[in-house]
């Protein structure tokens, strides 16, 4: 008796660890007695009990007879996992499974006697099967229970329709693919080469319309199976299909047009026609987006399923998107994720028709134009933003303030500490009291400024205010070469095939980005970032500059303008020109510089409606 031991109920509240070889690998194809067995064997070798550990006790425990234990020993026996020490009394010895695929299985002789020497006469002499190669073959058949003529019988078909000593790996291939399906014994196998040599004329003329002048081999066979028995396929439509190919590609090519026909529900040759033309006419469209943007294409796909194909889907005309892109290359949107985000605002507001999209530019237009105006007349050297255009909208619309009175406040508003943000209390004054013409808005008048220093804002700096707009026109000089050389540096790039393999995979994985975000989904930026110092080293090996604009300022990007601020690169220049005390009186820019709205706007003088 031993002097320490478990009591039941400890081993009861315990632990039997199983292996995932054998989760994985034996329990799949195992049949169902014989994994009961072995599970309450496990237990009761890890378990140390002494106790009911008997082969009677054991088949009571199971509700089994000893004879159905004993064979289901056996059967793990032939699999490797167990070994049978003793038959009067069984004794059981379980295995490390590590051990069944380090080499140490070894399998009865007389069990594959025959299957030996049926599989080397199919080789007719052309070759002998190794000692490893019949392993692999008996490992096979051990997990799968394909019967071992079935497995010969496969062999034989594998050979004939190479027509010469196919490896072992090739027959492994199909038998496998064929055992996944219950395909298993030799009457099944019958029937499944039957089905597919009553197939081969129509595998004739698919191979045909690809352009293929040889006999069909199995896999091809295999792959029509799928076509035809899974997804439902007719052979006119099959055909179709190839023949669409224009003898670009085999049948791994026509597997993947079929699957993604079978994805989108369309079988018929009429539905596969009608989403083929639907398709070409996005590939088009794409294209022409893309020009418009100035941007490089190669593989459309992506960007059809992440841009093109979701604005169609929101009810845009095909003419209105092409406007829409236009429109954004010259306000300086460059990218399909800039101009993503103008069609996302568009649809909100109902403009999806090209006739909505050129009235809604016309207005636009027309209220930017009247805002630059006052923007120049007020001394202020920048491009129309949303804070603007929402003043400007209450002004008319909300306050009913006509064009005369508005201009008229913003000449009262000249030269002010902050002319824009005097303008609108000037006009919240007017609109309190009832004011409605110029007249009338001469007896009301806000309280004056405040002086500062002795000194008063009241005179507008002429001189400060055109040295302010030769600065700008400056930055905006810098801004255009940095980008233009940036440009010219991406398209001396896209000669060179590696350059142009990564940059289209960086183009693809950042629309995947853009997508993946455009849905909330998370996305892992490690490829992006790849990519990018990818591209990186090739332009140095090609001794190119780089494809990104090189801005003079980084904080502005030559802009002259960072968070409603003058940026220093912008002081910087105009103390050059006014010298440092100047530059200090320089007060923030009053509205909020929105840059994703500020892109979508373009000068007045380009805009062509």
């Amino acid at each position: 008796m031993a002097f320490c031991k478990f009591s039941t109920e400890m081993v009861a509240n315990n632990k039997t660890e199983i292996d995932n070889i054998f989760i994985d690998s034996f329990m799949p194809s195992a049949p169902e007695e014989c994994t009961k067995c072995y599970l309450y064997g496990l237990f009761l070798a890890s378990s140390g009990l002494k106790i009911d550990n008997t082969l009677e006790n054991f088949a009571k425990k199971l509700n089994m007879s000893e004879q159905d234990v004993e064979s289901a020993f056996r059967y793990w026996e032939e699999q490797g996992l167990v070994q049978v020490l003793s038959t009067h009394p069984i004794e059981i010895l379980f295995n490390p499974l590590k051990n069944i695929f380090a080499g140490t299985k070894l399998f009865k002789p007389e069990k594959y006697e025959v299957f030996n020497r049926q599989a080397q006469a199919l080789f007719e002499g052309k070759r002998e099967i190794t000692k490893t190669e019949y392993g692999e073959y008996y490992e096979f058949l051990e997990r799968s229970h394909m019967e071992q003529e079935a497995l010969i019988m496969i062999m034989k078909y594998c050979i004939d329709s190479k027509q010469r000593a196919v490896g072992y790996n090739y027959i492994l291939t199909v038998a496998r693919n064929w055992a996944s399906e219950g395909v298993l014994t030799v009457p099944q196998v019958e029937e499944r080469l039957c089905e597919m040599e009553e197939n081969n004329s129509n595998l004739a003329l698919i191979l045909n319309a690809l352009g293929i002048k040889r006999s069909s081999y199995i896999e091809e066979r295999t792959l029509y199976y799928k076509w035809t028995k899974e997804f439902g396929f007719e052979d006119d439509a099959i055909i179709f299909v190839a023949k669409s190919m224009k003898r670009k590609g085999g049948f791994e090519k026509l597997d993947s047009l079929l699957e993604g026909f079978y994805n989108v529900r369309k079988f018929s040759v009429s539905e596969i026609k009608e989403h083929m033309l639907a398709q070409d006419s996005m590939k088009e469209l794409a294209k022409q987006v893309n020009r418009s943007l100035g941007l490089f294409y190669e593989s459309l796909d992506s960007e059809i399923e992440a841009y093109i194909s979701p604005w169609l889907g929101f009810g845009f005309e095909v003419d209105a998107i092409l406007k829409v892109a236009e429109y954004a290359f010259k306000s300086s949107i460059r990218s399909l994720e800039g101009m993503d985000s103008l069609m996302k605002k568009l649809y909100k507001l109902g403009i999806l028709t090209s006739e909505s999209l050129l009235e809604y530019l016309g207005e636009l237009v027309k209220s930017d134009s009247k805002i630059k105006s006052i923007l120049e007349n007020l001394g202020i050297s920048r491009r129309v933003n949303s804070f603007d255009r929402e003043m400007f909208k209450t002004w008319s619309q909300v306050w009913n303030m006509s064009d005369e009175l508005i201009k008229y406040s913003s000449t009262l508003s000249i030269g002010k500490v902050n002319p824009l943000q005097y303008m609108n209390r000037l006009l919240a004054l007017w609109h309190e009291k009832g004011v409605k013409t110029v007249e009338e808005s001469k007896t009301v008048l806000p309280k004056a400024e405040p002086m500062q220093n002795g000194k008063s804002y009241s005179q507008a700096d002429l001189t400060v205010t055109n040295k302010q707009k030769e600065v700008m026109k400056l930055l905006q000089q810098r801004k255009y070469s940095a980008e233009l050389k940036a440009k010219s540096a991406l398209v001396s790039a896209l000669k060179d095939e590696e350059f142009k393999n990564i940059y289209n995979k960086y183009n693809e994985e950042k629309i995947a980005l853009a997508k993946d975000e455009a849905f909330g989904k998370e996305h892992d930026k490690t490829l992006l970032k790849d990519l990018k110092n990818k591209l990186s080293v090739r332009l140095k090996d090609l001794k190119l500059p780089s494809i990104d604009p090189v801005y003079t300022c980084k904080k502005c990007k030559d802009e002259g303008v960072v968070n409603g601020q003058y940026c220093d690169c912008f002081k910087k220049e105009l103390k050059q020109l006014l010298g440092e005390d100047k530059v200090n009186q320089l007060k923030p820019i009053t509205s909020e510089n929105d840059e994703n709205i500020q892109k979508l706007v373009m000068k007045i003088e380009e805009v062509e409606v």
